[in-house]
């Protein structure tokens, strides 16, 4: 059986990525100076590089004819663009949820994860980003789901997916679950100190 040891710690829900497949490459990328990245290329590009910068949005200097437009406008832009694949839109539609995320428009970033899956529905970051968001808005179960569909179709970050799915599990009160979630986690990343710091709370009876 097994047993908390103390009542659940809150944590924030791991912040939301920006990773949108391998078919959306970085390029025309240059330092120019330190702490400073300028971005050129097409606007799916330039979308997903300001979304994985997200937490550091004072480093990017968007250039040309694209300097007065915001980073939201600018994956609008990709996702309107004639020449963008279905692939393209939907990374540039998950990208422009992670923006959204970040700025705690959690509807809208919803609304662009849910659009990225009409697109490519076996995208399984956009399913990860999904969680996350569903998480924020308290939509616990809905957020269990969307992990269990991410790691199903083999998200790129398994550890992460797995820790924060244990946490919506303790949401629902289902311990059990809980403690194995945060068991992997920490199997498949023996240095990320969170998830062992939520095992110490576990004891297990035989």
């Amino acid at each position: 059986m097994l047993f908390r040891t103390c009542p659940s710690i809150a944590l924030a829900f791991s912040t939301i990525v920006a990773a949108a497949g391998a078919t959306l490459l970085i390029t025309g990328v240059a330092v120019a100076q330190p702490g400073i990245i300028f971005l050129d290329g097409g606007y799916p590009e330039i979308c997903e590089a300001v979304a994985k910068a997200v937490d550091e949005p004072t480093r990017q200097a968007i250039t040309g004819s694209r300097l007065d437009v915001d980073p939201i406008q600018i994956c609008t832009l990709a996702i309107e663009g004639p020449d963008s694949t279905s692939e393209q839109r939907a990374g540039s539609y998950n990208n422009r949820s992670v923006l959204k995320f970040a700025g705690s428009d959690y509807s809208g970033a919803l609304a662009d994860l849910d659009a990225a899956m009409v697109l490519q529905p076996a995208m399984a970051q956009t399913h990860a980003n999904r969680g996350y968001v569903l998480a924020a808005l308290k939509r616990t179960q809905e957020a269990v789901a969307a992990f269990d569909q991410a790691i199903a179709l083999g998200t790129e970050e398994q550890a992460r997916v797995y820790f924060n799915r244990g946490l919506a599990h303790e949401e629902l009160a289902h311990v059990r679950e809980a403690y194995f979630d945060y068991k992997k986690a920490a199997e498949l990343a023996p240095d990320w100190a969170e998830p062992q710091q939520e095992l110490t709370r576990f004891s297990v009876r035989r």
